[in-house]
């Protein structure tokens, strides 16, 4: 029986990349089965589980190891034997909030700690997992960071090589000036309203942005509305509409080659005239739901 190419396996099992039951028993086929299924396993954070970043730890260099020594930090591993694979180069999607919830579920159910401690503990262990990751990722695609996360970049000199042509950021402001390729940009928080121009100043290249999804926390849409994103097809305003004189000047910046448009809106008096205004700013428009809860297309 003829044996499938790399390239052809690697074609079918991408269908997998979220059946991580299914990929794990593809690693135990033979050994070009593990090698192509492995990447994809491996590939996305958010399909992580503790047996991932147990995994993962046991791989840390023995300085990490030395430092969580110290800080009595024992985490049990599968396997004391050196690992196949640089697991942690694999990873293209990273979650900072994800990898640190998995951590701090590890540490809770494997010791008696107190609170401070746990708080403490996930801390120092994120940052020796992340270290790794920065390390060995050699171009990540896209990076979901909560703002509540409490990671320090400045930790990390490696992020500036690794997050260069990062294509897809969501929340991080820190490390926005360093993105030449940033393509998706998704703007929620809700408490800091003064960070949209922070944002909107980072950017290094905003023309390259092509698909921009803008939350109503942020109250201050003002300064967005005279921003220019010459590439934007895709705009999504989720959970409110900020003024329509402000929005009606955001695309006819902004409107030219915009394909489809999402409002999430509760001013139902004046969708008239953003209709209008839609209609005369924005030509290649296929696609325009209004509406706050059931979102209502519209034909132009």
């Amino acid at each position: 029986m003829p044996q499938l190419s790399s390239d052809c396996l690697n074609d079918i099992l991408e269908y997998l990349e979220d059946d991580m039951i299914t990929l794990h028993s593809c690693l135990l086929v033979n050994r070009l089965w593990c090698e192509v299924s492995v990447r994809i396993f491996w590939r996305n954070s958010l399909n992580y589980r503790d047996s991932n970043l147990r995994t993962l730890i046991a791989c840390l260099p023995t300085e990490s190891k030395e430092i969580l020594s110290k800080n009595r930090i024992i985490i049990s591993t599968q396997t004391s034997k050196l690992p196949i694979f640089n697991y942690a180069s694999f990873c293209k999607v990273l979650s900072i909030r994800k990898v640190q919830y998995i951590l701090k579920q590890i540490l809770r159910y494997q010791q008696s700690i107190l609170f401070g401690n746990l708080k403490n503990n996930t801390y120092i262990l994120s940052q020796e997992l992340f270290k790794l990751f920065f390390n060995q990722i050699g171009s990540l695609k896209k990076l979901d960071l909560c703002l509540y996360s409490n990671i320090n970049f400045n930790f990390y000199p490696e992020t500036k090589d690794c997050l260069k042509n990062l294509p897809e950021l969501q929340w991080l402001t820190d490390l926005i000036s360093a993105q030449k390729n940033l393509k998706h940009l998704s703007i929620k928080c809700n408490y800091a309203d003064d960070v949209l121009e922070d944002i909107l100043s980072s950017l290094t290249n905003p023309n390259k942005i092509s698909k921009l999804i803008y939350n109503e926390s942020f109250k201050d849409f003002k300064k967005l509305q005279y921003a220019f994103f010459l590439k934007l097809q895709i705009l999504k305003i989720e959970r409110a509409c900020p003024k329509y004189e402000l929005l009606i000047k955001f695309l006819e910046n902004n409107g030219k080659n915009l394909r489809e448009c999402y409002i999430s809106d509760r001013n139902h008096d004046s969708v008239n005239s953003l209709s209008l205004a839609i209609t005369k700013f924005c030509p290649n428009l296929k696609k325009l739901f209004i509406g706050n809860v059931e979102y209502t297309l519209i034909t132009l």
